[in-house]
């Protein structure tokens, strides 16, 4: 009887070892960035080091032996290396984009965000070369990771130095000529350039015209004025500049365009009160516009997941019902919400049911239904997302 006791007790202890296992592999992608797969040999020697220990200081203790069973150290260490993109660096920037969603979610509008006037996105937004920045914090460092908890509260830590962006970093980011940034300059041409056009003397079967190369016009007018090193002392500065631009480039327009040049001359003044109370109105309406770069890799599945993510976040984003439409939408909130505090799937019911009498079985049940039910998701999301991606060209802002 005693035997069959010490047997049942050791099963059970090797089926918490393997599940924690297969959950902090599911947490932090560990088949994704290299490690190997799950063996018996694994779990059967972390059993040996933990089957004496008591229950409530197992969990730790399995942890502890499976990031120094699988070498955890050696195998980010030698991420540190690798001087191109990897499966590492992907699941890296995507730790981020969670963490500035977080970031973003709690906090308000900066002066950068109010005076650009595309929402709080703009002082949130990690660009590729941004990204680069830190992750060479990342490869530089004498930091040992020895799990990856280590690893995240590291990468927090950068990013909260970072970010939200001042002026003088996002300027500086024109400077580099990053691509991603000049996107959101762009975007915001495109919104001067609709109020300084709103009153041009072009026929108004020309005026989308009109606009995209006033905005074009003045982007490439924005980039020469940048090389050269012109001082900005604000957010605020640089938005007036641009709409001086803007209003130049649409006169300029005008004049290859409308004969009556003296009439433009004497209507400037009123054209500028005008246009001025037009912009007034369209960034007061589109203040808590989020900006997102479209343009992402398709068949990235990293970068598909983070536009999701995003997308999703945002209740106001013109994608987004696209993306859930005939799908649970309480159950999609509650699969953001453990995304977002980058729970397991235990911890979220944990603390989502916490005033709940579930038994042990409920949990099991409700943790089986919200990896299947996240999983299917999921993929359905992200496939739908592709597909709209790849059938109208227009949703990409820019195209390297």
């Amino acid at each position: 009887m005693s035997d069959m006791k010490n047997k049942n007790k050791t099963m059970n202890i090797k089926n918490e070892i393997s599940e924690i296992v297969n959950k902090e592999y599911e947490k932090h992608e560990l088949l994704y960035i290299g490690f190997p797969h799950i063996s018996s040999e694994l779990t059967d020697s972390i059993f040996l080091n933990v089957e004496g220990v008591d229950a409530k200081d197992r969990r730790a203790l399995v942890k502890h032996n499976l990031y120094r069973r699988i070498n955890y150290t050696s195998h980010v260490e030698k991420q540190k290396q690798i001087n191109f993109r990897s499966n590492f660096s992907n699941m890296v920037k995507a730790f981020l984009h969670r963490e500035l969603m977080r970031f973003r979610k709690e906090g308000g509008l900066s002066s950068l965000d109010k005076d650009i006037g595309l929402g709080k996105n703009v002082s949130f937004f990690l660009s590729d070369m941004l990204f680069s920045d830190i992750y060479k914090i990342f490869k530089e460092s004498n930091i040992k990771f020895d799990n990856p908890l280590m690893l995240k509260e590291f990468f927090v830590s950068i990013a909260s130095n970072h970010f939200p962006l001042e002026f003088q970093t996002f300027l500086k980011q024109l400077k580099r000529e990053d691509n991603e940034f000049w996107t959101i300059v762009y975007n915001l041409l495109i919104k001067l350039s609709t109020a300084v056009t709103n009153f041009s003397k072009v026929s108004s079967v020309y005026k989308d015209i009109e606009k995209d190369e006033v905005a074009l016009e003045s982007y490439e007018e924005l980039k020469r004025i940048i090389k050269e090193d012109i001082c900005f002392n604000d957010s605020e500065h640089f938005r007036s500049y641009s709409y001086q631009v803007c209003r130049n480039k649409m006169h300029e327009y005008e004049r290859r365009n409308v004969m009556d040049d003296k009439k433009i001359k004497k209507e400037e003044l009123e054209e500028n009160m005008e246009a001025e109370k037009k912009l007034k109105e369209i960034y007061e309406s589109d203040q808590n516009e989020d900006f997102d770069s479209l343009e992402i890799n398709v068949d990235n599945r990293y970068e598909l997941s983070r536009l999701a993510a995003i997308i999703l976040l945002d209740s106001k984003h013109p994608l987004r019902e696209q993306l859930i439409e005939d799908e649970n939408k309480e159950r999609i909130e509650l699969l953001i919400e453990m995304s977002l505090d980058d729970l397991s799937y235990d911890e979220f019911i944990e603390e989502h049911y916490k005033n709940s009498d579930l038994s042990h079985e409920d949990k099991k049940r409700l943790n089986v239904n919200l990896r299947q039910d996240y999983s299917r998701i999921r993929k359905k999301i992200i496939k739908r997302l592709k597909t709209i991606l790849e059938s109208n060209e227009k949703m990409y802002l820019y195209k390297r």
